[in-house]
């Protein structure tokens, strides 16, 4: 997988507003501060990223 592929989350900015979009433009937080939106999009793709990890250990070790 790609690294696009394992960060599904980034800041999409309107009207000095900034978003945390995922990959079905669903809207996760929107905030007036660049700082908070980029913190949680770090956030929200280190988690996906461990579970997507923890997942594919788990399915390497039930074969």
């Amino acid at each position: 997988m790609s690294d696009e592929e394992l960060s599904p989350f980034w800041v999409n900015t309107n009207e000095g507003q900034y978003q945390v979009v995922d990959g079905s433009d669903r809207t996760w937080l929107e905030t007036s501060h660049a700082a908070t939106a980029e913190h949680y999009v770090d956030l929200l793709n280190k988690a996906f990223k461990s579970g997507f990890k923890k997942g594919f250990r788990k399915a390497r070790a039930a074969e």
